[in-house]
């Protein structure tokens, strides 16, 4: 059973988010979307290499060339405010919010280290995007589903916030196959 989960481990480093919203979305949204998710990375002052293998996986799931990696770190390290307007901006006026607030409470766990201050980030997002209480505790059980790749749960799933938004990590996580 080890090796099996040791190639699964393995697939996970390789495979893309095969159907993300946002691959189909034009090259701005996407840039302002990891713009989002580069900021989560950073804050807690330390950049681990989980969290950046992690946008790794979505700047190629997106199409977008390897060398962005460095410019999103930068950004993440050095943030103009003018871009982080354009973000909120830009992402407060699409229907992938759902997914990329998912996608940032993942980031913030990356490093196993869910810090006050991703935390605080987060619901700030939370705030920007206009999400109820109830959606953001839907949205905490679909990103505790995914984090402790549980298909039991999956299956069980009940909130309002449509699960079907995340068919990008149940295939990422393998979670449709028995």
């Amino acid at each position: 059973m080890e090796l099996l989960n040791l190639l699964k481990k393995a697939t996970i480093k390789i495979l893309k988010f095969e159907n993300h919203p946002c691959i189909e979305l034009d090259e701005d949204v996407k840039i302002q979307y990891l713009n989002a998710l580069a900021l989560i990375t950073n804050a807690d002052s330390d950049i681990c290499d989980r969290e950046i293998e992690y946008l790794k996986v979505f700047i190629d799931s997106f199409g977008l060339s390897a060398d962005m990696l460095d410019i999103f770190i930068e950004f993440a390290k050095n943030p103009d405010e003018k871009i982080v307007l354009k973000m909120m901006q830009t992402l407060n006026t699409k229907d992938i919010k759902y997914n990329l607030l998912v996608d940032c409470i993942m980031m913030g766990y990356r490093d196993e280290n869910y810090c006050d201050n991703e935390k605080a980030m987060i619901n700030q997002y939370f705030k920007m995007f206009k999400i109820s209480d109830y959606e953001i505790e839907c949205l905490k059980d679909i990103f505790d589903i995914f984090y402790n790749q549980d298909k039991s749960a999956l299956d069980e799933y009940y909130g309002d916030v449509d699960i079907n938004l995340f068919d990008y990590l149940i295939e990422y996580y393998q979670l449709n196959d028995d």
